[in-house]
């Protein structure tokens, strides 16, 4: 897939801006903008308009739920649910086309150990 070509923000200012938009730059963008609505403008500034080649996009990707603190094991689960139901979620955002499918494989892990 081709990156698509360079567009200027649609402002000239912002409220708000965030310099990258892998997982941790979208997702603070997504919830700003449930909690503040139309109320602030937000631009996210991401050197891959395409994401493929973002931060996230390269990772290995592992998500971890098992920890001795609940509130970890609780964090995890909904992190998961969030990317389980990207698609849907994402949907109002995109009207003429379908939204990003994020690949999403749930595979486990396999630990082996000594007796």
């Amino acid at each position: 897939m081709a990156i698509p070509p360079y567009k200027a923000p649609s402002r000239t200012a912002y409220d708000i801006v965030i310099v990258g938009g892998a997982v941790i730059g979208s997702s603070t963008a997504y919830w700003l903008t449930q909690a503040l609505g139309n109320g602030a403008s937000i631009l996210v500034v991401e050197r891959d308009s395409s994401y493929e080649f973002s931060s996230t996009a390269l990772s290995t990707s592992a998500i971890r739920q098992q920890y001795s603190n609940p509130i970890n094991v609780k964090i995890s689960q909904f992190g998961i649910e969030i990317i389980r139901g990207f698609q849907e979620r994402m949907a109002p955002f995109y009207k003429d086309e379908p939204a990003p499918d994020l690949g999403f494989r749930e595979h486990g892990y396999l630990y082996c150990c000594s007796p």
